[in-house]
């Protein structure tokens, strides 16, 4: 059972993930979108996995909606990671800690 505390950094972290799934509904003509959260003691794990088209990853495709989203988590110094390739969808995983000072 989450506390008030962590409720309040879920939602804070989970926010400014908007963005993700737009991109995620716009995108990928996915049939299935599967959302994990999981809250470690000092950090928390969100893995976004879709089975839509998927994209070849290069600084090409790097386009401002998933580099704002990079932004955004190395501001609250996290970790994105993307793993996608043409025709098998997308996995984006992300490490944010849990304390947000």
């Amino acid at each position: 059972m989450f506390n008030q505390y962590e409720l309040d950094v879920v939602k804070e972290k989970i926010a400014g993930q908007e963005q993700e799934r737009k991109r995620i509904s716009s995108h990928s003509s996915c049939n299935e979108i599967v959302i994990q959260l999981v809250m470690h003691d000092s950090y928390i794990n969100i893995n976004v996995e879709d089975d839509g088209v998927g994209f070849i990853q290069s600084p090409q495709n790097n386009g401002f909606g998933i580099s704002s989203i990079r932004e955004r988590i190395e501001t609250l110094n996290g970790l994105m990671e993307i793993d996608s390739s043409k025709g098998r969808g997308t996995i984006v995983n992300i490490e944010m800690p849990k304390d947000i000072s």
